[in-house]
C-alpha cells in the first residue's frame, strides 16, 4: 500500500478534444490503511481548473491489487461548485507496477494509467521483458526458403543468424535477423531489425520491425507459455497489408523454432510452403 504514496499524473482528452492533465497527490492518513489525496485537473479552457481533496481507505484485493474505497471528499475548484466535506462513495481497484499506477473503476472501461511524477526518466520495470530471455542469444542455421510474396523474398537456400540483446536499462530488446543466400554477401541479405518493449497502455509487450525488402510491421505478444511466444503481427509490405500469427518456440533447449501459423495478404489467406525455421544456439 505504501507504493501508492506520491505524486501521479495523467493526460487525457476531453470531449472537446482538449488535453486535460490530472495530478493525483496521495499521502498517508492518520491510521493504517487510511490515505488522503489532492486531485487537480488543468487544461480545460471552458471550465477552468478543478481541485478536490478526499479521504479513502485501502485494503488488499488480491496478491497484487488493492481495493480503494473513498469515505468523503471536498471540492475547492471551480468556486461555483465548491462544497465542504461530504460522504463520497467512489471505489476502484489499483495496482502499482514500477512507475505506473493502474486504476480500474469498471471492468467494461479502459483503466486510468497514471505515471509517477518525479525527476529523471520514468523507466519501465525491466522484469516485464523476462519472458523474452530465450531471445537474448545467438542462433543460426540453414534454411530452404521457398519464397514469400508478402515479404518480397525470393526462393533460395539461406544461412540465417539471429541475435538479441537488452539495452542498459533492461527495458528494451534489440533483435537482429540476417538471412544471406548461398553464394551471396551481406549486401544480398534479407535483414529484419526489431525493437521490443512493454506498453503500459496496452499492458502487453509490443515490437516494431523493418526489413531490407521494405516491410514495416508491428507485433503484440498475445500469449506466452512453456518457452513459446505467440505474436500477432500486422503491417505493410511491397505487396500490401500483411497480418499473421507467428510463434517463437524455445521449448527445446538450445533451439529457436520460428513458425508461421497463419498469414493473410491484403485480406486474403496466403498458402505459402513455409516450413519451420529451425536455428540452433551458437556458443
Amino acid at each position: 500500500m505504501k507504493k501508492l504514496i506520491g505524486a501521479w499524473v495523467i493526460t487525457r482528452m476531453n470531449v472537446e478534444g482538449e488535453p486535460v492533465t490530472h495530478h493525483y497527490q496521495i499521502k498517508p492518513g492518520e491510521k493504517e490503511g487510511e490515505f488522503e489525496h489532492v486531485w487537480r485537473g488543468t487544461g480545460n479552457a471552458d471550465k477552468g481548473d478543478s481541485l478536490w481533496e478526499a479521504r479513502f481507505n485501502v485494503a488488499p484485493a488480491s496478491a497484487k491489487t488493492l481495493a480503494v474505497s473513498y469515505v468523503e471528499n471536498k471540492r475547492i475548484l471551480p468556486e461555483d461548485k465548491a462544497h465542504d466535506w461530504q460522504p463520497f462513495g467512489m471505489s476502484y481497484v489499483a495496482q502499482v507496477v514500477g512507475n505506473q499506477l493502474y486504476a480500474q473503476m469498471s471492468l467494461d472501461r479502459e483503466p486510468w494509467v497514471w505515471t509517477r511524477e518525479r525527476t529523471g526518466m520514468d523507466v519501465q520495470d525491466p522484469t516485464r521483458l523476462d519472458v523474452l530471455a530465450p531471445l537474448l542469444e545467438t542462433y543460426s542455421g540453414k534454411y530452404e526458403n521457398m519464397g514469400s510474396k508478402a515479404y518480397g523474398a525470393a526462393k533460395s537456400s539461406q544461412m540465417i543468424t539471429t541475435i538479441g540483446r537488452k539495452t542498459k536499462t533492461g527495458t528494451v530488446v534489440i533483435h537482429e535477423w540476417t538471412s544471406i543466400p548461398d553464394g551471396g554477401t551481406a549486401e544480398d541479405a534479407f535483414e529484419a531489425r526489431g525493437i521490443y518493449s512493454f506498453s503500459p497502455k496496452q499492458r502487453k509487450i509490443v515490437k516494431q520491425y523493418q526489413t531490407s525488402t521494405g516491410v514495416h510491421m508491428t507485433g503484440v505478444l498475445v500469449a506466452a507459455n512453456g518457452n513459446k511466444l505467440l505474436w500477432e503481427r500486422t503491417g505493410e509490405g511491397p505487396s500490401g497489408t500483411i497480418r499473421e500469427f507467428c510463434q517463437f518456440d524455445f521449448s527445446e533447449p538450445g533451439v529457436f523454432r520460428h513458425r508461421i501459423l497463419s498469414r493473410s495478404l491484403n485480406g486474403v489467406p496466403v498458402e505459402e510452403d513455409e516450413q519451420d525455421i529451425i536455428l540452433k544456439k551458437t556458443e
